[in-house]
């Protein structure tokens, strides 16, 4: 069910996490900020403040006081009630904000629970599309930490592991750990760049080989492959970009490379439609002695070679 102080609870809670302005939608309900106020508590922050709710839907409406409590990671809570008139709400608004001010944490739990009562709402009280949101950026600070250690481990052991290996000895199955970690994380990021880095590539695919690690395949494949979508539905747009032609061509000839079996379809249907719509014309002006155009179908041909056609069936030759 949901009802006003839910509403509130949402509002509240996730503007500790997004700025709103004076008036805001969620989903069914219009939002206006009548009075708020945020304030940093060491490593927690709180927000204090009074907003009309209207239901767009039966024109009811509710203006209540919240206060919104973020002690770090996941853990949220906020105290909903109906508005109680100006002097209790700027006295329940001065007693917290005051307590922030001196980073009294269990002050400000126990002033949520005198002004509101012991009934709280956490980030299960949130509409779940927002509640995603906000995990997701609770999982990124996490993962954060994770690289963040894991890449000091990888960095400083490098080195006395290289020897180790090179002695025939075992690795440690901790710095394998953390080693697939970080080159995989760094793969992913290689990869994701918009200009790709080959010896970049080829010099994490080394490290990876050398300690016999696993490369996350389905998440670099997928990136790959929308990357090469990309570039060939552009090439698709502007056919006779030369540039972009050689660039499709340089991407396709990286991945010849990796280890890792990228799916063509999409690319070699887009190749295809683009043969069947410019490439007779292109090689027409090749023949009429089109520097230009003889550079570009000496490239597309060899573009095709690497998305495994055969090109002497597939492009005509006049």
């Amino acid at each position: 069910m949901v009802d006003f102080k839910r509403v509130a609870a949402h509002y509240a809670i996730s503007s500790l996490i997004k700025d709103y302005g004076d008036t805001e939608k969620i989903y069914s309900y219009s939002i206006r900020k009548e009075d708020y106020q945020q304030k940093k508590a060491g490593a927690a922050k709180v927000a204090v403040g009074r907003a009309a709710i209207t239901s767009d839907i039966t024109c009811d409406g509710e203006t209540v006081s919240f206060c919104a409590l973020h002690l770090g990671g996941h853990v949220f809570s906020s105290g909903i009630k109906t508005f109680p008139g100006n002097e209790a709400h700027e006295i329940m608004k001065q007693e917290i904000i005051t307590a922030a001010e001196r980073e009294a944490m269990d002050d400000i739990t126990v002033l949520m629970e005198r002004h509101f009562g012991m009934t709280t709402y956490s980030l299960m009280h949130l509409f779940r599309e927002e509640q995603r949101k906000i995990l997701s950026l609770v999982i990124g600070d996490i993962m954060e930490q994770f690289e963040n250690a894991y890449r000091i481990l990888y960095e400083h052991s490098r080195a006395p592991m290289g020897f180790i290996h090179e002695a025939g000895i075992p690795v440690q199955e901790a710095f394998r750990t953390a080693a697939a970690f970080t080159l995989n994380l760094d793969m992913k990021r290689a990869v994701s760049e918009d200009v790709l880095d080959a010896d970049k590539i080829r010099g994490i695919i080394g490290e990876i080989n050398k300690w016999n690690l696993s490369l996350d395949s389905v998440g670099v494949e997928f990136m790959l492959r929308r990357k090469g979508e990309g570039m060939i539905d552009k090439l698709r747009e502007t056919p006779s970009d030369i540039s972009l032609l050689s660039a499709c061509y340089m991407f396709i000839d990286l991945l010849s490379t990796l280890p890792v079996n990228v799916h063509f379809w999409h690319i070699q249907n887009i190749y295809f439609k683009i043969a069947e719509a410019v490439y007779r014309e292109l090689l027409s002006r090749e023949k009429a002695g089109d520097g230009e155009a003889a550079k570009w179908t000496e490239a597309f041909r060899s573009l095709g070679d690497k998305l495994f056609f055969n090109t002497s069936k597939v492009l005509p030759d006049n």
